[in-house]
This record gives structure tokens, C-alpha cells and sequence, in this order.
């Protein structure tokens, strides 16, 4: 749906990724190209240590930590161009209890 897709592409703004940085965990941060200042100052001093390094996708779902490897997985095919995005979120669905 265009809602999504505004969604989305609204996250992928400084403005979201802020927002949503400043939403998640302590020590879980938004892979993007851009600084963002968040309002813990502790929490920026660490995010400057990603400062010219590679990111990697981490999951922050407690209960769904049994389906981590299988979801960076499906993560890193997406990202290689080896599987669409449905066959990786089939290939992870197939593994939910």
C-alpha cells in the first residue's frame, strides 16, 4: 500500500531514522549514510565509534532469538541478490514454530 511505501520511505529520512533510533534498544542503531544526534549522550558517543566502519543487521525480537541466524541469513541473500525478499521471508516463516 502507498501508506507503507510513505512509511518507508519517511524512515529513511534523518528525521525517521532519529526517530526510530531513539525508540529502540539501548545499543541498537539505524544502518544509514547520515549522522543522526541522539539525546542520550552516552548513546552517541558509542554510535561515533561506527564512524567510518561496516554496519551489520542485529534483531532486537527476545522471542524470536531461535530464528536469528536464519533471519541474518535471509538478511545477507537479500542483500547478495541470491534470494528475493519473499523467498527469504518464506524461507524464515517456514522455520516459525
Amino acid at each position: 500500500p502507498e501508506e507503507a511505501k510513505a512509511f518507508l520511505a519517511w524512515l529513511c529520512t534523518q528525521e525517521g531514522a532519529t526517530t526510530a533510533s531513539q525508540n529502540l534498544p539501548v545499543g541498537f542503531f539505524p544502518m544509514i549514510n547520515f549522522p543522526i544526534e541522539l539525546a542520550d549522550a552516552h548513546a552517541n558517543e558509542f554510535l561515533s565509534l561506527n564512524t567510518g566502519k561496516e554496519t551489520d543487521a542485529r534483531f532486537v525480537w527476545p522471542a524470536l532469538m531461535d530464528l536469528y541466524a536464519p533471519m541474518n541469513q535471509a538478511v545477507i541473500s537479500v542483500l547478495k541478490g541470491t534470494q528475493t525478499p519473499q523467498e527469504a521471508a518464506d524461507s524464515v516463516m517456514a522455520m516459525l514454530p
